[in-house]
C-alpha cells in the first residue's frame, strides 16, 4: 500500500481538538455554536487516505510554522519509502520557529520553540520569553510582514524542488490564510514583486497565488467564503478551524478538485 504523507500545523492534526477540549483554559474557545464541547472527530488527512486506499503517515503539528513545517518534510522525505503522495499544508506567514536541542544525560532530543506574532501564549513564563525574541527580532526588521512572505516563499519553492527531482507526487496548498487581514495588502504586493511568483508549479499548488486579492486562496478563506457566519465549516464564530464539516468539505476539495490530476493511473498507486 503506497503511503499519503502529510505536513502542517493544527488544520491537519486531529489531535488539536483533543489536547484543546482538555486544556482548562484553552476548552472555553473549543464550544460549538450552539454551547457544546466539541467531540473529537476525524481530520482531512485521515479522510482522505481512506478515499486513497493510501496507509498514513502524519507529520502535522499543532503550532506549527513554515519554519517547522518545511524541516519537517525535508528530515522525513529523505527516510520514507513507497510514497503515493505528498501533501503539504501551509501555515500562517507570521509564525517562526527554532529548533531547540534538549539533553538527557548522553540522549539528545529535538523540539520546536514556535512564536505566532498574532497571538498570545496562555503559559505566562513561555510567553514572556516569547515576546523577548520577538522584540529582538523585531528591533532588526526580521519579522516585517514582506520579510516573513519572502520566508515561506523560499520554503514553497525549496519544497516544490525536492519533490520533483525526486519524481514524488506532491501538492501545496494553505490551509490557514497566509495572514490577517491588515496585512495581506502589503503581502500582496511583496508578493506580485517576488521574483518566486512565476516560479511556484501552479498545477501542483492548489488556490496560487493563495491571497483573493490575486484571485488566489487558503482552503480558511474557501471556507469562509461559504461560511461568512462561520456558523457550519469552523468551529464556531471566533475559531478559525474548520469544524467536522469544514474537515469534509477540505476532503472533498482535495479528491475531486486536485488529486485526479496530481497522481499517477489509480492502477499505479493502489
Amino acid at each position: 500500500m503506497k503511503k499519503l504523507l502529510v505536513f502542517g500545523c493544527s488544520y491537519s492534526d486531529k489531535k488539536y481538538v483533543e489536547l484543546t477540549t482538555k486544556d482548562p483554559i484553552l476548552k472555553q474557545h473549543m464550544n460549538d455554536n450552539n454551547g457544546n464541547l466539541v467531540e473529537p472527530f476525524l481530520f482531512w488527512p485521515e479522510l482522505l487516505a481512506k478515499k486513497l486506499n493510501m496507509e498514513l503517515v502524519n507529520f502535522a503539528q499543532c503550532g506549527f510554522g513554515n519554519d517547522g513545517i518545511h524541516s519537517m518534510f525535508m528530515d522525513e522525505i529523505v527516510n520514507q519509502k513507497n510514497i503515493g503522495l505528498v501533501v503539504i499544508m501551509w501555515s500562517e506567514f507570521m509564525r517562526i520557529g527554532f529548533e531547540v536541542e534538549k539533553r538527557t544525560g548522553v540522549t539528545r532530543s529535538y523540539d520546536w520553540f514556535k512564536v505566532n506574532i498574532n497571538a498570545t501564549d496562555r503559559n505566562t513564563d513561555l510567553r514572556e520569553n516569547k515576546i523577548e525574541v520577538t522584540n529582538v527580532l523585531n528591533k532588526y526588521g526580521c519579522l516585517s510582514p514582506s520579510s516573513m512572505l519572502k520566508r515561506s516563499l523560499r520554503l514553497f519553492f525549496s519544497a516544490q524542488n525536492t519533490c520533483e527531482n525526486m519524481k514524488i507526487p506532491y501538492m501545496q496548498v494553505m490551509g490557514m490564510p497566509a495572514s490577517k487581514k491588515v496585512l495581506e495588502v502589503e503581502m500582496c504586493k511583496s508578493l506580485i514583486k517576488s521574483q518566486y511568483l512565476d516560479k511556484i508549479n501552479q498545477d501542483k499548488f492548489i488556490g496560487w497565488p493563495m491571497f483573493p486579492q490575486l484571485d488566489g486562496y487558503s482552503f480558511g478563506s474557501k471556507l469562509y467564503d461559504l461560511d461568512p457566519d462561520r456558523e457550519k465549516y469552523f468551529i464556531n464564530s471566533e475559531n478559525v478551524h474548520p469544524s467536522k464539516l469544514g474537515q469534509e468539505k477540505i476532503t472533498e476539495w482535495l479528491y475531486n478538485e486536485s488529486l485526479d490530476r496530481l497522481l499517477p493511473k489509480k492502477e499505479d498507486w493502489i
